[in-house]
């Protein structure tokens, strides 16, 4: 319980308790549980004060000296402390919710476990303060000092931390999730494991930053300094990283996946195992990464720079490319032996199968692929869709140019124009055998189409049986042969020029 005689004092006379403590600086008040709600103790002489348990709800601190004092356990809520000193005090496990600590000095203060729910704590200085376990949700930290800060396990979730100065603090796995953190500075700071999902980190300094492991999905990163930065196995995805400097950062097994990276300079950085899936890469630097392992399927290059990217693992000898796209081709041409037979097969035994293969159809596909597998051949199977994009006409004429011969199923008439649209350029190329189930004429398919179809034949079968019976003598005997008329046709030409 408080000294009554210290506390009527202090209540009565600030002045006079000044002067008191002046006098007796041997003595510690105390204070301990004492009520003092909505009291004006401004400028008040606190230092190494016992309050513990003490109510402090929305009294006026501002100038005090709470140097050394202790708070454990106290209720502050709504207190005005701003620009006290609060060096070394005790706060563990204190009520600081909406308490005003702007401009305070709280260096080296022990904050464990406090309640700092939408606490004003901008221009404050922190550092070296104990915040472990605190719950910041919602503060104010604008342009805070929290170098060398312990945040561990604190909560720290829609913080405002714009133009805050992280340097070198503890901020391991804490919660960081939708946390302003615009222009501060955070360059050597622990972020392994935090989570920052959505966070807005625009402009932040984060050179040297250790972020292995943590969660930055859908994160505002853009203009961010990332230089050397340690991001292993951090989650980006979704994250805009447009502008940003990643020179020589570690990226290795991060997720990048749906990443803006638009104009960011990556320059050396560790890309080694990344998931690039649909990455925007648009104008980055991306000269001298390493490469090995990457997936980058769907990537935007457009005007990226790509000299010199390392494709060979750690520790072989070190081949260079100029490319992403191809990287991994190059790699694996050198690497894998088998490789060129696998080409071979791709550019000479491919067969393009084509339709709209559902439900009973399905076993159409199967003696096809069934038929074409024991004849040495490869099956590539392209289902006619509902809709026909510019960007599928793209796929179908990509893959009509490695194959050995087409087969187009024409029975099920759904995306069958579209598909004979795509295909049709390419009949004095590349062999075309078109099948239709049935005796009669199909009044599904349009004329425009069957006159498409004219070049080519039409096999018609009657059932399954029948389709697996014609299948050398009606389908592919004639490509074959029209394969080897052709490809005699241009041996005579170029031998006549």
């Amino acid at each position: 319980m408080a000294n009554q005689e210290q506390l009527n004092l202090l209540k009565n006379d600030i002045a006079a308790w000044n002067r008191w403590r002046e006098s007796n600086p041997s003595i510690r008040p105390d204070l301990r549980e004492a009520d003092l709600q909505a009291a004006d103790l401004s400028g008040a002489d606190l230092f190494g004060a016992k309050l513990q348990r003490a109510r402090l709800q929305g009294a006026i601190l501002f100038q005090a000296n709470l140097h050394w004092a202790d708070l454990q356990g106290a209720d502050l809520q709504r207190a005005d402390l701003r620009s006290a000193n609060v060096q070394r005090a005790k706060f563990q496990e204190a009520d600081l919710r909406d308490v005003k600590l702007a401009g305070a000095d709280l260096f080296l203060a022990n904050l464990r476990w406090a309640r700092l729910h939408r606490a004003d704590l901008s221009g404050a200085d922190l550092q070296k303060t104990d915040l472990q376990g605190a719950d910041l949700h919602g503060a104010d930290l604008r342009r805070a000092t929290f170098r060398e800060t312990n945040f561990q396990d604190a909560q720290l979730q829609r913080v405002n931390l714009q133009g805050a100065d992280l340097h070198d603090a503890d901020l391991f796995g804490v919660q960081l999730h939708w946390a302003r953190l615009q222009d501060a500075n955070l360059q050597a700071a622990d972020l392994a494991s935090a989570k920052l999902q959505e966070a807005d980190l625009e402009r932040a300094n984060l050179a040297g930053a250790t972020l292995a492991g943590a969660k930055l999905q859908k994160a505002r990163l853009r203009r961010a300094d990332l230089q050397e930065a340690d991001l292993h196995g951090a989650d980006l995805s979704g994250a805009d990283l447009s502008e940003s400097n990643l020179s020589r950062a570690n990226l290795r097994e991060a997720n990048l996946h749906e990443t803006n990276l638009r104009e960011a300079t990556l320059r050396e950085a560790d890309l080694r195992y990344a998931h690039l899936i649909q990455a925007v890469l648009e104008k980055a630097d991306l000269a001298g990464c390493a490469v090995y392992g990457i997936s980058a399927w769907d990537v935007r290059l457009d005007g990226a720079t790509q000299d010199d990217l390392v494709i060979s693992r750690p520790g072989d000898p070190v081949i260079r490319a100029d490319r992403l796209e191809v990287s991994q081709f190059i790699y694996l041409l050198l690497n894998y032996s088998g490789l060129d037979a696998v080409i071979d097969e791709m550019t000479s035994k491919v067969v393009l199968v084509m339709g709209h293969f559902i439900a009973d159809r399905k076993a159409v596909l199967e003696i096809i692929r069934e038929e074409l597998g024991q004849r040495g051949y490869l099956t590539l199977s392209l289902a006619f869709g509902t809709t026909w994009s510019r960007d599928f006409t793209r796929t179908v004429e990509a893959l009509v140019r490695l194959s050995r011969f087409i087969i187009v199923d024409i029975t099920e008439s759904r995306g069958v124009h579209p598909a004979v649209g795509a295909i049709a350029p390419f009949f004095d190329a590349v062999p075309t055998r078109v099948l239709l189930q049935g005796t009669g004429a199909d009044e599904d398919v349009t004329g425009e189409t069957m006159s498409r179809l004219a070049p080519v034949a039409i096999h018609r079968y009657t059932g399954l049986a029948d389709l697996r019976a014609s299948f050398d003598a009606s389908i592919v005997a004639p490509a074959e042969a029209m394969r080897e008329e052709r490809s005699s046709s241009r041996g005579r030409r170029q031998r006549r020029i």
